[in-house]
C-alpha cells in the first residue's frame, strides 16, 4: 500500500515534469511581435478569440495481437487467437483563447470537448487435438465498447509563424475528464477471458497539443489540431496514460478541425470625425460582420 508520503512525493514529481516540459515546449517558439500581429494586426482586433469546430476521437489499440493456450477442462484447450480493435468516433470541441503580446506563451487555450471512446476485441478459439469431441470445434467473439465523455481542457501554447497567413502552435495543458455513459456488448463461452466492461470515472490528465493553422479572412483562421494525454495526474503510474478494457490496452487520441473567430473591437467614435463636426461613427453592423462570427 502506498503511503501518503509516498503519495505526495509522486504529486510533486509530476507536477515538476509538467512544469519543466512547459518552459521546454513554449520557449523556444516564442516570437514576440511577428507572431501576435498575425491575430491581431491593429486596432480593430482584441486579444481575444472564440472557436468551435468537429473532430474523430482516436482509440488505438495498444495491445499486439496475441496467441496463447488456455483449459476448459483437464482433457480439452484451446488455442486462443485475441486480437484488439482500433476505432474512430465522432466528438466536438468549443472555447475560447486569449492572446498574449509579449509572452512566449503566445495564448491560452481553453475549451470544452465531447468525444465518443469506442473500440472492440476479437477472440477466435481452436479446440487442441484429442480434446473432448462434446465441446465446440470453434469459439468466436467480438466484443465492442463505448464511452461517452466530456471534458475540461486548457492548453499554453506557442506559435511560430509559417507564412503571411499560416502558423504551428504547440504547448501542454491540463485536461480534466468525466464520463457521461457507457455501452458494452461482449459474450464468451467457456474461455476464462474478461468480459467485464469496467466503469471509468473521472480524472486528470497532462496533454500535448498541437497544430497549424490557416488565416481564412480579417480575423478568421482555421485550425487543424490533435491534443493527447502523455502523463496521468489521478493514477498510481504517471506514464500510464493507456486504459485496460477488457483483456487489452487503449489509448485515445483526438484530431480537430475549428473554425477560430478574433473577437472585433466595439464600435467607437473618432474624435475629429465625431457627428457633433459633421463626422461618420463607425458602424457596429459592420464591424460585425467582419470580426464576429455572430
Amino acid at each position: 500500500m502506498r503511503k501518503k508520503g509516498d503519495h505526495s512525493h509522486v504529486m510533486h514529481f509530476r507536477l515538476t515534469i509538467c512544469i519543466v516540459l512547459g518552459i521546454l515546449c513554449l520557449k523556444g517558439f516564442a516570437q514576440e511581435p511577428l507572431s501576435y500581429k498575425l491575430f491581431c494586426p491593429d486596432n480593430n482586433f482584441r486579444p481575444f478569440a472564440v472557436y468551435s469546430g468537429i473532430g474523430a476521437s482516436y482509440t488505438m489499440a495498444k495491445t499486439e495481437r496475441s496467441f496463447f493456450n488456455t483449459d476448459v477442462s483437464s482433457t480439452t484447450s484451446y488455442s486462443v487467437e485475441l486480437d484488439a480493435l482500433s476505432n474512430t468516433s465522432l466528438g466536438a470541441e468549443v472555447g475560447g483563447m486569449f492572446i498574449f503580446k509579449r509572452s512566449f506563451v503566445r495564448f491560452l487555450d481553453f475549451g470544452f470537448n465531447y468525444r465518443q471512446v469506442s473500440g472492440g476485441e476479437q477472440v477466435m478459439a481452436t479446440r487442441t487435438s484429442g480434446g473432448d469431441v462434446s465441446y465446440p470445434d470453434l469459439i468466436e467473439s467480438e466484443g465492442q465498447f463505448k464511452y461517452h465523455r466530456a471534458s475540461v481542457r486548457i492548453n499554453m501554447q506557442s506559435v511560430l509563424q509559417m507564412g503571411e497567413a499560416s502558423f504551428f502552435h504547440l504547448g501542454p495543458g491540463l485536461t480534466i475528464t468525466e464520463t457521461l455513459g457507457q455501452k458494452s456488448e461482449y459474450e464468451i463461452e467457456l474461455l476464462d477471458l474478461q468480459t467485464d466492461f469496467p466503469n471509468k470515472p473521472s480524472f486528470t490528465d497532462v496533454n500535448m497539443m498541437a497544430g497549424i493553422g490557416f488565416r481564412v479572412g480579417p480575423g478568421r483562421f482555421f485550425n487543424i489540431y490533435a491534443h493527447t494525454s502523455v502523463m496521468s495526474l489521478t493514477k498510481d503510474e504517471p506514464w500510464a496514460t493507456s486504459e485496460t478494457i477488457y483483456n487489452s490496452m487503449y489509448k485515445n487520441s483526438y484530431i480537430g478541425f475549428r473554425f477560430i473567430w478574433v473577437k472585433g473591437t466595439p464600435d467607437r467614435v473618432c474624435p475629429a470625425m465625431s457627428p457633433n463636426r459633421g463626422g461618420s461613427r463607425l458602424g457596429r453592423k459592420r464591424l460585425q460582420s467582419d470580426f464576429y462570427p455572430w
